[in-house]
């Protein structure tokens, strides 16, 4: 259901210069919603809801399943909804919502400015955002014990930390400490995405090595005045757990004058919740909607209609 005061635009048929203005000069920027970014983890495959002359955008990312066009949430995309550069009402808001709530939706997000200015649906996700506005020497003071602890640790072994250009050793340690994910089919899109931000110079791969052993590693995606930790993967022994507490704080002494914030992405898991949290990271909200026609519903008919069949 269309409302007259939005209207749905393919991605071939986008604007792409009154898009880019529009999320640019947004009080809510995301770099997920960047255009390159989105034609990378949807494949090109979503629309864009439009209000006005680009006055407000929604990026929709589509996938078909058994030719039925489903709203999902790509990969590596944590945060969506609608941006816009001035505070639009409830009322236009709304509009939206109604859209959203008339499709068959399998994941949706909406980012935090939309969760705390506006009625959300959804179920509330926590994301970890960490201020990195101060000298590194009050935010470390403001470290837990063990994370103090840790930075001492990783001291002692004298290893380094640089910016790395060769991903293949990254992958490398990710099928060796991770097995499981090689299986995944979102392994070989992390290379795509890995290849095009060092490619377009908008984040880096940042790597904790001691000797010839690289055993941490950190992908950075630059989002304007934060830096989103994109993705990671260390050694597993307990040799190397101080080296995540020292990355992060490189991160926090050599960041540009302009890069305001580390975003952690999350998390509900309480392990990683902890960890964050114990390095001053508070909290902020995003939510996660899905309507009740889901995929699963879906690949439940499908399987029964199988079974008569047989």
């Amino acid at each position: 259901m269309n409302s007259p005061l939005i209207r749905k635009i393919s991605r071939q048929n986008l604007d792409e210069i009154k898009y880019n203005n529009c999320l640019q000069n947004a009080i809510n920027y995301q770099v997920y919603a960047e255009i390159w970014y989105l034609d990378i983890v949807a494949e090109k495959k979503w629309d864009c809801l439009i209000y006005g002359d680009y006055e407000v955008i929604m990026p929709l990312p589509f996938q078909y399943f058994l030719f039925i066009k489903f709203i999902t949430l790509p990969p590596f995309c944590q945060q969506l909804g609608l941006f816009y550069n001035t505070t639009i009402t409830d009322s236009v808001f709304n509009h939206f919502i109604t859209y959203i709530k008339s499709k068959r939706v399998r994941g949706y997000t909406f980012n935090h400015h939309n969760v705390n200015n506006h009625p959300f649906i959804g179920n509330k996700c926590k994301n970890h955002i960490l201020s990195i506005d101060n000298p590194a020497e009050v935010i470390i003071q403001k470290f837990a014990r063990d994370r103090k602890r840790e930075l001492k640790k990783s001291e002692q072994l004298k290893g380094n930390i640089q910016v790395s250009q060769n991903i293949n050793m990254f992958f490398s340690l990710i099928a060796n400490e991770y097995n499981y994910v090689r299986k995944n089919k979102h392994y070989a899109l992390l290379r795509t995405i890995i290849t095009s931000i060092q490619k377009n110079n908008v984040g880096f791969l940042l790597e904790y090595s001691i000797q010839d052993i690289q055993c941490n590693y950190r992908l950075i995606l630059k989002n304007k005045n934060k830096f989103i930790i994109l993705a990671s993967a260390r050694k597993k022994e307990k040799l190397y757990n101080s080296t995540s507490t020292a990355i992060i704080v490189h991160l926090i002494k050599n960041n540009s004058p302009e890069i305001k914030y580390l975003d952690f992405e999350g998390s509900d898991l309480s392990g990683v919740a902890a960890f964050n949290e114990s390095l001053g990271a508070k909290p902020e909200f995003y939510t996660f909607y899905k309507n009740s026609f889901s995929h699963d519903k879906l690949l439940n008919i499908y399987n029964k209609f199988l079974r008569l069949k047989l």
